[in-house]
């Protein structure tokens, strides 16, 4: 059953500040709570090396280096302020882990996927 927009409708997840802090907090507690594991068997990933056929790793190496990669983003993950030009405008906060080369692309998407599972956990589906 695909996750669907509750106003639109649309398949897919439209990510808030909201959503990002909650998912922060949600995910922090996660972590410290000891509640994030990994699959014994039939691991699965997705990245830089799944599309190249045949480089002699295995899935199980794939996804350490998936971890590894996502350690790393989690690591450089932080709250941002970015100060207000003039008078007018308001200070905004954003969570961010992109540098001129970093990325944060997994780390984003494990948050995003901790607060839309407890989401749906909460709401009984």
């Amino acid at each position: 059953m695909p996750i669907r927009d509750e106003k639109s409708g649309n398949v897919g997840i439209i990510t808030t500040q909201e959503s990002k802090e909650n998912g922060v907090l949600l995910t922090q507690a996660a972590i410290g709570n000891n509640m994030v594991t990994k699959a014994k068997s039939a691991t699965f990933s997705i990245g830089k090396t799944a599309w190249h056929g045949d480089d002699g790793k295995s899935m199980e190496q794939r996804f350490q280096e998936r971890v590894g990669e996502l350690v790393t983003q989690m690591s450089k993950f932080r709250k941002q302020f970015k100060v207000a030009a003039d008078a007018f405008q308001k200070t905004k906060m954003t969570f961010s882990g992109k540098s001129g080369v970093d990325q944060d692309d997994l780390i984003m998407t494990f948050i995003i996927m901790t607060y839309w599972v407890q989401k749906a956990i909460n709401s009984g589906a």
